[in-house]
């Protein structure tokens, strides 16, 4: 076992370092998620009163409960990531939801001017940088709900991210549904698609239809004509595809449908990119060959309102076909120090290839990733620690534990009858 783990690191060391060796062919991207901005917090308040109110310890930067973030946190990360100490990025994916989860009064003009503020923080900060925005399931009035065809959330969203839509003629594209797909580099595409609207808690799309505002068409087009162009996408939506704890966070139908067809167009896609959940995670898309399966990487939020320390995401790739994903860096805010020296404090949390001995992010290297979480108590312990990116993360769950088979079966079955027989 000693040796095995020796091995894998030597490979990792080999591999990164020939990847490294033509700097001028990678380039690094960010992904940030689950902003869930709360203009109305304040410092001193009560945690028990989701920091709006009251007496108690919240603090400059946030709180480790029930409480989304100030604007201070928000600022202190747009700034950590456009600092020199950072490379500079070749594009942003901002995978969804602004809108806190206690918005006090809201209507549409509300979560309009909330959408206002991802173009305002996108264009002070990445001023040059392509920005690829997608809406979450809170960013929608009244919450949750969301209709599939074209209405005013669309429609004045698409106003309001015209300075970030406008250059990939995606304006139109995201009227329609709040989806698009744009050019990122010859060779390489990002498809931005609307899961929040497949959300299990929406209404209006309650699985009645078989294709609601025909989205699921519409990307089967965009993927054909992909494959047909020799193109590499990416694929980045809110809500993640399979299960967290065994519950699907989508109407299972529409879950069942991407996945399916994620399978049939496995060899084109680099890699899936989500949020919503506010933890950290990934999934293997198809059934554990590589030739059927991609992965889908979930990032840690920048709210803290699930007792997670605010986090962003670094992706490092080539930039040249077939756009290999070759790493990423998690980075995440300690709310306790930052709060007591009132002063962010931003660290690296974990390096993906030095965590977990990968040589890059592909389906081989994912795949193995997995079976080794299988087979070795100390690495899936290092796994579950960035669950949450707080201490103790790491003993929420045993892999010998029902808990643990539960994690291992929700990364490798992303359907429900394989996730099923899995967990019997």
């Amino acid at each position: 076992m000693v040796w095995g783990v020796v091995v894998a690191a030597l490979l990792a060391l080999a591999c990164a370092a020939s990847a490294e060796g033509d700097e001028g062919d990678v380039g690094y991207f960010w992904q940030v998620t689950d902003l869930h901005w709360q203009p109305a917090y304040v410092e001193g308040s009560s945690r028990l009163q989701e920091c709006l109110r009251g007496s108690g310890d919240a603090g400059p930067y946030g709180s480790l409960a029930n409480c989304d973030i100030p604007e201070a946190t928000l600022r202190a990360a747009f700034e950590f990531m456009t600092s020199a100490d950072q490379p500079a990025a070749d594009f942003v994916l901002y995978t969804g939801d602004i809108v806190p989860h206690n918005p006090l009064d809201m209507d549409e003009d509300g979560v309009i001017a909330f959408q206002q503020n991802i173009t305002y923080y996108m264009r002070k900060y990445f001023p040059d940088v392509p920005t690829f925005p997608l809406l979450g399931n809170h960013d929608s009035y009244p919450r949750f709900q969301m209709y599939a065809t074209p209405y005013w959330l669309y429609e004045r969203t698409a106003e309001a991210w015209s300075p970030l839509l406008s250059p990939y003629d995606a304006v139109d594209t995201f009227t329609a549904g709040g989806r698009y797909s744009a050019k990122v580099h010859d060779g390489l595409r990002i498809i931005g698609i609307n899961t929040a609207v497949y959300y299990r808690e929406n209404d209006y799309v309650n699985g009645s239809e078989t294709d609601p505002g025909g989205q699921l068409s519409w990307l089967s087009g965009v993927l054909a004509n992909a494959e047909s162009a020799g193109e590499r996408v990416l694929l980045a939506y809110h809500v993640p595809v399979g299960f967290n704890a065994a519950v699907c966070q989508m109407h299972e139908q529409y879950n069942e449908q991407l996945v399916k067809m994620f399978r049939l167009y496995s060899s084109i896609i680099v890699a899936h990119f989500s949020g919503h959940t506010h933890l950290d995670f990934y999934r293997l898309v198809g059934d554990l060959t590589p030739s059927d399966t991609s992965v889908a990487f979930t990032a840690g939020s920048l709210t803290s309102r699930d007792a997670t320390n605010p986090r962003v995401r670094l992706f490092k790739y080539k930039r040249s076909a077939p756009f290999t994903l070759l790493d990423y860096q998690s980075y995440m805010l300690d709310l306790r120090t930052s709060n007591s020296r009132k002063t962010p404090m931003w660290s690296e949390e974990y390096r993906a290839s030095t965590e977990y001995s990968l040589a890059d992010l592909t389906v081989s290297s994912m795949i193995d990733l997995y079976q080794r979480l299988s087979a070795n108590a100390t690495l899936f312990s290092h796994y579950m620690s960035h669950w949450k990116g707080v201490d103790g993360a790491e003993n929420i769950c045993d892999l010998d534990s029902a808990c643990g088979k539960t994690t291992l079966c929700d990364i490798a079955y992303t359907l429900k009858e394989p996730l099923a027989k899995c967990l019997m």
